[in-house]
């Protein structure tokens, strides 16, 4: 569903794929390196073009990593226009995504094998992460940005 924000019959520009902040839309995976949780279109899938290309990095060397899987998920990120983006409170800066894996979640608390969790939270950080917010003991005390 789009939104049209303004006056009646006036198209936002990011309903033909441009962002007004300059954000690009993730695309979907060619070769199944990462799957979106939300179908391209569906305004939840847009960022800077230089976070994009960091989560195809983080997405393509975890899958050289784990060919098997389980497979980077990427969630929502920020909307074409950087609005507001309800549940979360932040998601608006174009450098944002919730990231699982599947079919079992590696980023949830509760998985098994924090070992596995760890390994892809030292993979973002080892290719330039920022922030991870997580609430697992075991990232929070070993990696630096968590």
């Amino acid at each position: 569903m789009v939104l049209a924000l303004g006056i009646a019959g006036v198209t936002p520009a990011w309903a033909d794929g441009e962002s007004p902040l300059g954000y690009v839309e993730m695309p979907e995976s060619p070769e199944g390196d990462w799957v979106l949780t939300h179908r391209t279109g569906s305004g939840h899938n847009w960022g800077r073009p230089e976070f994009i290309r960091y989560l195809v990095m983080v997405a393509q060397e975890w899958r050289r990593r784990h060919p098997d899987g389980p497979v980077l998920r990427i969630g929502d990120m920020s909307k074409p226009d950087g609005s507001e983006f309800p549940p979360h409170k932040t998601h608006r800066d174009g450098l944002t995504a919730d990231l699982f894996t599947s079919p079992k979640n590696a980023c949830h608390v509760n998985y098994p094998d924090q070992d596995l969790t760890l390994e892809l939270a030292r993979l973002m950080h080892d290719l330039g992460a920022r922030q991870i917010l997580y609430n697992g003991t075991k990232v929070v005390d070993n990696v630096p940005v968590a």
